[in-house]
């Protein structure tokens, strides 16, 4: 498992779905710009707060029903101009949170993981409780402890790679 590798593919496949998104330029900029900001933010929070207290955060900002949507987009399960009318703040939290949870998949079993939310993504209460299951899971498991140094490098070159290709805000 390469951390870079990794933050390099989910770079790329966010970049590629807001690219080919039937968004306006500036939407798509001002999302682009909030995720640049957010891969610069939260990094810090998760080594002061902790994994679980950050995702919750980006889960409250964004809100579940705005994650699900961008997993539907990730996954290629929803048409891109459903976000049109969203605020580019919320889709950015969603995304960075797709991009904790795809990596954690990668580097830890976790259940339900990325591929289980995917399932059960057209089913509101379905989809709470497995996020909130997820959540629980983590807090238990060791992950939760060690996240920082395990993300860090991930979370470094998903940075480095935000502030190359997008403006900031």
């Amino acid at each position: 498992m390469n951390p870079v590798r990794e933050a390099i593919e989910v770079f790329l496949e966010i970049k590629r779905k807001l690219d080919e998104a039937k968004l306006s330029e500036g939407m798509r900029d001002k999302i682009k710009s909030k995720l640049r900001t957010r891969a610069r933010e939260i990094p810090g929070m998760i080594i002061d707060t902790g994994l679980v207290p950050t995702l919750s955060f980006c889960l409250a900002k964004a809100g579940i029903d705005k994650l699900r949507l961008v997993l539907k987009l990730m996954g290629g399960y929803m048409d891109s101009n459903k976000l049109e009318n969203i605020k580019p703040e919320e889709i950015s939290y969603a995304l960075y949170t797709y991009v904790v949870m795809k990596y954690l998949d990668r580097i830890k079993s976790i259940k339900p993981g990325i591929r289980e939310f995917m399932k059960s993504i057209d089913e509101d209460r379905e989809f709470s409780n497995k996020l909130y299951e997820y959540l629980k899971t983590l807090m238990q498991s060791n992950i939760a402890l060690t996240a920082s140094k395990l993300l860090q490098p991930y979370f470094i070159q998903f940075k480095r790679l935000c502030e190359a290709e997008f403006k900031p805000e």
